[in-house]
């Protein structure tokens, strides 16, 4: 085989092999991190889909491939139709070898399917047939977080309104709200309101009725009062030795004398709680009813009310006819005939069950994931499903035959040494009950065998510093754990860093959180590194913040009150050359635009964004009906946001890339629907309030960066190089279940006990450290036990304390396994500086699991682990690259955002391209680039005009003089003036020219004015009027100015186009016309290229826009050369112009 098809191996082959065996059956494929699982999975569709190509017209219809997340779902169908080009391209005859014309067949059918992608976008394809059964008028818009934000504000207000409520959200405000924190609308309301909608969430993802909602949580009660309401002192005692242990029982006893008062809070709990939870179910009820009416009036849904109601359509619930639901059902069940989902241990129950009637009895079906990887339970993923499908062929309802599986422990990204080191933390920690031993395909840890070939230079490294602090605090980072870090990076990116790193690669830091990447940037590009944060949050942006600005100013840009909103807020301060402010010159202009624009003290890039303002205000009325997402590129375009004038993002690439994300993400909230500008600019506002609901901005290419910074949770998937772990200090038991009133794990629900009628603490305050939280009733963190720790409590809670441990655990799993060739590992130098046992910190238990001395020094640790094959010798690196405290800036590495872009990778698409711009971008992009972004007018380079030309070029450029002649010529088309008139720029012809020259030659003298005037009049119009053009325009339907406009997808992107076509006309015959007048002032075709690609563009746009048209385009040149030709796109069709900026 070619490159191009690498071979399935071992389990990959298998589950290949079994899966195409077989036209039904469930299919599993368990996997290590670095197996290549979404290759395997995309390979595998591919076979599928040629496969079912040789029987099948349309095979495309009965595949369905999709994951959990939008990001792992973004890699599918680039996969599918890699591997369907490579099947092309093979050079050995094999069962999936086809030609070229069929793979490019093939592979635009699957970027054209309906059922790859996300799995909620499988429940859209559904809601859009069912949606009127369930009272929306068309359907509504998902997933918008403002919109649903807003709709739940007015949902709970509207609940708060009713009188008959009102007593009971006073005692649980009373009961849950929060004293230490304020806002303008109240502590206490605003905890409740957060916790009835988490409720209501949790209740719909487990599509559970009121009453069964109601039952979990009064049986949470129970579980923690098993014997039920307490009699005695004795029966709280011996609830403490149940949940904890006999010594924690008799200290208690032994602590309390007053056993009456200790029973009586017990009992106050019991019936406090209940009385509490009975309210609380109450109000989620009128909540859920009050939030589902508002979705309807509003039109818009979660993604997870989508794949609810599809669940709720399929369970023959509801008024809809038995004969529609089968309809739907067999339209849908076809696509799912042959089913792929990948990242399956992420799907959720309310996702399973709605997918679970769309899928037939006899389809094949293939799920692949890794229950190590499984970080988004708070998701509601539920890796239970995915284990029961691996080990007893159950899913979707139903037991599957046949049901063949397999379990890869292979890794084909990790070197040796990191694949042993990641086995020597995780044998320990998923084994252990209390740390991560949770929804696991099997009881034993499996080590990982790596395909990868050992080094002989460490592999594992350590980068350790003197702590100071308390750990996972952001004192504790930046005054012990940052400048040690960035030194030693600095050492790897150095020339003498690691021996076998790949110079090319940037080095990727993994963090927890965002907390502390800030403070690690600093130092970097203090020492002269470049660094790009791919985890930056694009509603953070100052740049965004600035064009936020704008949209809320154009709702009314009249009202100086808005005009100082702007001015104070969301435009960067600015000193003038005197020393006066922007601020100061907007005060004493009354916030008065026109004034402000005009002040003479302003910079020159000041004066052009006021400038832009004023065009955006003058055309307001013009744009009212555009698209929210048009809006949002007009800012950017007209105020030359692009280039950054107020230097607000350090790198000129991050300032494209946020600037383009926003623009598509309010095209993705609108969809079909239509913003006003007021909408636009509450939806915008509401994301800047919370811009962790919005999406991250992308690192246009991190191959120019010298660091790049994920937290983990956005790196899952990735791989690099070089992996950096940092911030790893903070004990894991400081949050958790037991900080939480509310919890949802699994099938378990539970409100926590009222403050009103709190739980009976089980020890003093403090007595097992300032963070442990040990009450009787409800989750702690508080372990017990010696020989096998685990999380005292009432089982039920304690159980959700180590699910919520088992997430921490996975989650640095999943930052281990990033790394391909090296792995660094921030730590403590001193084993003692932390203090937290190893079953509660990810330090301790990676000390201990790699054997680490108790005091870490420069140089290499020799240890062995033991492995079932035997001892496994690990090197470590520790502090094992040089660095120079002293660094003088000419000694420091040279950042690649400062090196030259390679010329062929330029990442870059335009997103607006008209006719006259397609030529010099698709043919010089990176020349004409910059000044696209300016809007500058790009030139194509043309000879200067003849010297004998009666016009004095110096005053009246060629670009003036061919719109002089432009306005009379389509004057004369419009007006329909005869022939007669034209050759002697008669009136109304005379008039135009003459005011067309007032315009372009308003600082001209009157001798080249009337030169000008002559050629016009004595050259231009009896040439024009001696064309065929003319003659036929004398008797066709004509539009003058027409404008062409498009959205056109290109790729993975769209582009969009705004143009004016010269002339467009409808002949007798009832062929249509785009004519394009050029004024040619030397005879050369140096720009008859460009003219032929624009006017064939435009007939390209009109042919799209008309049904069954014949759309031609001419070309009419007149001045120095005299002719009409047809305006075709040279070399390429349209779309392979296009293409170019793929």
């Amino acid at each position: 085989m070619t490159d191009g098809v690498p071979p399935l191996e071992g389990a990959q082959e298998r589950i290949r092999d079994a899966f195409l065996a077989h036209d039904r059956g469930l299919f599993v494929l368990n996997c290590t991190a670095g197996f290549g699982k979404s290759t395997t999975v995309e390979r595998v569709a591919a076979e599928a889909l040629v496969e079912a190509a040789a029987c099948e017209p349309a095979p495309e219809r009965g595949l369905c491939v999709v994951s959990f997340s939008r990001e792992d779902a973004a890699g599918i169908v680039p996969g599918i139709t890699a591997a369907l080009a490579a099947f092309a391209d093979d050079e050995q005859a094999t069962a999936t070898t086809i030609s070229p014309e069929r793979s490019q067949r093939l592979r635009e059918r699957v970027r054209h399917a309906d059922h790859v992608g996300t799995i909620d976008s499988i429940f859209r394809t559904v809601f859009t047939e069912i949606h009127a059964e369930y009272g929306f008028d068309q359907m509504p818009t998902v997933g918008n977080d403002a919109h649903l934000t807003s709709l739940r504000e007015a949902a709970l207000d509207a609940l708060r309104d009713r009188e008959s409520l009102t007593a009971r959200f006073e005692r649980l405000d009373e009961a849950y709200g929060d004293e230490t924190a304020s806002d303008g609308r109240g502590a206490d309301e605003r905890t409740l309101d957060a916790l009835l909608e988490t409720a209501r969430s949790a209740k719909r993802a487990r599509r559970l009725s009121d009453e069964q909602f109601r039952d979990r949580l009064l049986g949470a009660i129970d579980e923690a009062f098993p014997k039920g309401r307490p009699a005695t002192f004795e029966a709280v005692v011996r609830d403490v030795a149940r949940f904890f242990d006999e010594e924690t029982a008799a200290a208690f006893r032994q602590r309390h004398d007053d056993e009456a008062a200790v029973t009586a809070q017990s009992r106050t709990c019991f019936d406090g709680w209940r009385a509490r939870v009975e309210e609380f179910c109450s109000l989620v009820a009128a909540y859920e009813t009050e939030y589902d009416r508002r979705c309807r009036e509003r039109g818009v849904l979660a993604h997870q009310d989508v794949a609810y109601w599809v669940a709720d359509f399929f369970e023959d619930a509801g008024d809809a006819d038995d004969s529609f639901r089968e309809r739907v059902r067999q339209r849908h069940a076809h696509a799912l005939q042959t089913l792929v989902i990948d990242e399956a241990q992420d799907v959720s129950v309310a996702q399973h069950d709605a997918l679970a009637p769309l899928v037939p009895d006899d389809a094949r079906v293939l799920l692949a994931g890794d229950t190590d990887q499984c970080i988004y339970a708070w998701r509601d993923a539920r890796p239970a499903l995915f284990t029961r499908a691996f080990a007893e062929g159950e899913y979707f309802g139903r037991s599957w035959t046949p049901h063949e599986r397999a379990d890869a422990a292979r890794t084909y990204r990790m070197r040796p040494d990191v694949s042993a080191a990641v086995d020597a933390v995780f044998e320990t920690v998923f084994t252990d009950p209390a740390r991560g031993g949770l929804h696991r395909s099997g009881d034993d840890y499996t080590l990982v065998e790596t395909d990868r070939e050992p080094t002989s230079e460490p592999a594992v490294h350590v980068a350790s510093y003197r702590a100071q602090g308390s750990p996972g605090t952001t004192t504790w980072f930046e005054e012990s754990e940052a400048a040690p870090l960035s030194n030693y990076l600095h050492g790897v990116l150095a020339d003498d860093g690691f021996a076998s790193r790949d110079a090319d690669g940037p080095v990727e830091v993994l963090f927890p959180t965002r907390t502390n990447m800030r403070s690690l940037a600093a130092r970097l590009e203090a020492t002269g590194l470049s660094v790009a944060d791919a985890s930056e949050l694009l509603f953070e942006s100052p740049l965004v913040e600035l064009v936020v600005g704008v949209v809320e100013w154009l709702v009314d840009p009249f009202d100086p009150e808005r005009t100082r909103a702007l001015l104070d807020g969301a435009v960067p301060a600015v000193t003038c050359d005197d020393g006066s402010t922007l601020h100061e010159i907007a005060a004493a202009a009354d916030y008065r635009l026109d004034e402000i624009g005009t002040d003479d003290r302003l910079p020159a890039r000041v004066e052009t964004f006021f400038d832009g303002l004023a065009e955006l205000r003058g055309r307001l009325a013009r744009r009212a009906a555009d698209p929210g997402a048009l809006v949002v590129a007009n800012v950017v375009e007209t105020l030359a946001l692009a280039t950054d004038p107020f230097d607000q993002v350090d790198d000129p690439r991050r300032c494209l890339a946020v600037l383009d994300t926003l623009v598509e993400t309010v095209e993705e909230w609108e969809g079909t629907d239509r913003y006003s500008l007021s909408e636009l600019a509450g939806v915008l506002k509401q994301y800047r309030a919370s811009p962790s609901h919005g999406p991250l901005v992308p690192v246009p290419d991190a191959s120019d960066y010298d660091v790049v910074f994920r937290t983990i949770h956005n790196a899952k998937g990735d791989e690099a190089d070089v992996v950096c772990l940092a911030d790893l200090s903070r004990p894991l038991g400081v949050n958790g279940p037991h900080r939480d009133s509310f919890v949802a794990r699994g099938e378990t629900l539970a409100l926590a006990p009222p403050a009103t009628a709190p739980s009976v603490p089980i020890d003093e305050p403090g007595a097992h450290g300032v963070e442990s939280v040990p009450r009787l009733r409800w989750a702690t963190n508080r372990w017990v036990g010696d020989e096998q720790p685990r999380i005292g409590g009432p089982p039920v809670f304690s159980e959700l304390a180590a699910a919520h441990r088992a997430d921490r655990w996975r989650t640095l799993y999943v930052a281990m396994t990033r790394a391909r060739d090296h792995l660094v590992l921030s730590v403590p130098r001193d084993a003692t500086s932390v203090g937290t046992p190893p079953q509660d910190s990810w330090v301790t238990t990676i000390r201990r699991a790699l054997d680490l001395p108790d005091s870490l020094s420069r140089g290499r640790i020799d240890t062995t682990l033991q492995r079932p094959t035997g001892e496994y010798p690990l090197t470590i690196g520790c502090l094992d690259v040089a660095y120079d405290a002293s660094v003088s800036p000419s000694s420091r590495p040279t950042p690649r955002t400062a090196l030259a872009p390679s010329p062929t990778r330029t990442g870059r698409t335009p997103r607006f391209v008209n006719g006259s711009t397609l030529y010099p971008l698709a043919t010089g992009l990176d020349e004409h680039w910059l000044d696209h972004l300016k809007g500058t007018s790009l030139h194509s380079e043309r000879p200067a005009p003849a010297d004998d030309l009666p016009l004095a070029f110096d005053a009246v450029g060629p670009d003036d003089l061919g719109t002089i002649a432009h306005d009379v010529l389509t004057a004369a088309v419009e007006r329909g003036v005869s022939t007669a008139t034209l050759e002697d720029c008669a009136e109304p012809l005379a008039g135009r020219l003459e005011a067309a020259i007032d315009e372009q030659c308003r600082d001209v003298g009157g001798r080249e004015r009337q030169q000008v005037a002559s050629y016009v009049r004595e050259t231009v119009c009896p040439q024009f009027a001696a064309t065929g053009v003319w003659e036929r325009l004398q008797s066709s339907a004509v539009y003058v100015e027409e404008p062409l406009d498009a959205v056109i997808p290109v790729a993975d992107h769209t582009i969009e186009t705004r143009n004016h076509a010269d002339i467009v006309s409808r002949a007798p015959d009832g062929t249509w016309y785009v004519d394009d007048i050029k004024l040619v002032l030397a005879d050369t075709d140096a720009t008859r290229d460009r003219y032929a690609l624009q006017t064939a563009f435009y007939a390209w746009l009109l042919e799209r826009q008309l049904d069954d048209a014949t759309v031609r385009g001419r070309i009419t040149c007149v001045g120095e050369r005299v002719d009409s030709t047809a305006g075709t796109a040279p070399v390429d069709d349209i779309e392979s112009w296009l293409a170019r900026f793929a």
